[in-house]
């Protein structure tokens, strides 16, 4: 008898991570999207994709924490920046 989970199914740890990742995502494309310039937030929202696009295939689970600490570390710093030009 096989399973009807498709191969593919996250573990409990990983559902999470990818909620963190995801959140972290959404977080930052509602920051970049405060800037008032339309050429810089096109800039800006095309950078987070890249960015998120480029580690994508990331499956450790350490390489992802750290990916997230970077990543909460680097929206603080777009967060003052938006509100110092807003």
């Amino acid at each position: 008898m096989s399973s009807k989970l498709p191969k593919s199914t996250l573990n409990f740890r990983q559902f999470l991570l990818r909620a963190e990742v995801l959140g972290l995502y959404k977080t930052f494309l509602r920051t970049a999207k405060e800037i008032p310039d339309e050429s810089s937030r096109k800039e800006m929202i095309d950078w987070i994709r890249s960015e998120f696009k480029h580690n994508k295939h990331l499956s450790d689970e350490t390489s992802i924490k750290m990916m997230i600490q970077y990543g909460q570390r680097s929206l603080k710093e777009v967060e003052s920046s938006v509100s110092l030009i807003k």
